[in-house]
């Protein structure tokens, strides 16, 4: 809805929406802003290659680790 597509352009928190693998579909301003991507390029990335202070292996890993409906929050300075 028109809506929720407000809340997560204009978030001040860092969202993306990912697919099962941690291919990213989708990210906010707030977080190609703060990561310094354009949207087309932040797409199709996996989620753990976005932050360069993140192992990527080590990303892998805790992604692999994961639950399916598991909620799990990453903060980076």
């Amino acid at each position: 809805t028109a809506r929720l597509e407000a809340l997560f352009e204009r978030s001040p928190d860092m969202i993306d929406i990912h697919d099962e693998a941690g291919s990213i579909v989708d990210a906010n301003r707030a977080m190609t802003d703060a990561l310094g991507y354009d949207r087309e390029e932040i797409v199709g990335m996996d989620v753990w290659e976005v932050d360069a202070e993140l192992d990527p292996e080590e990303g892998r890993r805790l992604w692999e680790g994961l639950e399916m409906d598991e909620t799990v929050r990453l903060e980076t300075t």
